[in-house]
């Protein structure tokens, strides 16, 4: 059994941003000095699971030209109705039926919940 951060994590946007850096020949090192991050940051994000790479993607899509959304690709972000559970599909009916400003409060709260 390895010791825990010794394999990377499966993460889809940093398995893209290792795609691109292989893509665009750069290392590491130049896209978290680019960023202004210490050298050891892109390692959490690869073997320890740090996402603190959010508050940075749009920076990390300008590093590499391209858009946050190629970089965001392969996230589970398919909301059709074929994959939603059903108390997905009862939430989505319950914030339908909300007032706009009922809608900001939980917009607001989700945003404080995910940090996103």
């Amino acid at each position: 059994m390895r010791k825990p951060g010794t394999e990377p994590v499966d993460d889809p946007v940093v398995a893209r941003i290792i795609e691109l850096l292989e893509e665009k020949s750069r290392t590491q090192k130049q896209l978290t000095e680019y960023l202004g991050l210490a050298n050891g940051v892109f390692t959490k994000w690869r073997y320890h699971g740090g996402k603190s790479y959010m508050t940075h993607i749009d920076r990390i899509a300008e590093f590499f030209g391209v858009t946050p959304n190629d970089l965001l690709r392969g996230l589970d972000t398919d909301v059709s109705l074929d994959t939603l559970t059903e108390s997905e599909i009862e939430l989505v009916k319950n914030y339908r039926s909300l007032t706009d400003e009922a809608r900001k409060v939980i917009s607001a709260n989700v945003k404080l919940l995910t940090g996103n």
